[in-house]
C-alpha cells in the first residue's frame, strides 16, 4: 500500500513539475514577445520622430503657401479681388503697413483667420467686415 501511495505522490510531483515548466516557458515566450513589441514601438517612435522632422522641414514652404492661398480665397469671397485691395484691408484690420501677404507674421495670420472665422459664423456680417476695412 505504501508503494502505491509513494507512486501516486511521485506521479503527482512529476505532473506538478511539468505544469510549472510549461508555465515558465509560456511566461518566457510572453515576455520575449512583449520585449520585442517594446523594442518595435521604440524603433517606430524614433523613426516617426525622424520622419516628422523631415516632413516638417520639407513641407513648411508648402504649408505657408497653402495658408496664403486660403487667405486669398477668403478675401476674394469678401470682395477684395486685387492684391492691393487685399493688403489695404489687411493693413486696416491689423493696424499695420505690409506690402505683401508673405510679410504677415504667424500671429497676424491667426488674428486675420480669427476675424474671418468670426464673420463666417454669421453671414450677415459680410457687409460689416467690408465696412470695417
Amino acid at each position: 500500500m505504501e508503494t502505491i501511495l509513494l507512486g501516486f505522490c511521485l506521479i503527482s510531483l512529476m505532473i506538478t513539475g511539468l505544469i510549472v515548466v510549461v508555465e515558465v516557458l509560456r511566461e518566457r515566450k510572453r515576455f520575449s514577445k512583449l520585449s520585442e513589441e517594446v523594442e518595435l514601438r521604440q524603433e517606430l517612435r524614433s523613426l516617426s520622430k525622424e520622419n516628422f522632422q523631415v516632413v516638417e522641414e520639407e513641407s513648411q514652404p508648402q504649408i505657408s503657401q497653402r495658408v496664403f492661398d486660403v487667405l486669398r480665397q477668403q478675401l476674394k469671397i469678401f470682395g477684395y479681388r486685387s492684391e492691393e485691395q487685399q493688403m489695404l484691408f489687411l493693413n486696416r484690420l491689423l493696424g499695420s503697413n505690409h506690402k505683401v501677404l508673405s510679410d504677415l507674421s504667424p500671429q497676424e495670420l491667426r488674428q486675420v483667420f480669427a476675424e474671418i472665422h468670426r464673420y463666417n459664423a454669421s453671414p450677415m456680417n459680410y457687409d460689416a467686415l467690408a465696412q470695417s476695412a
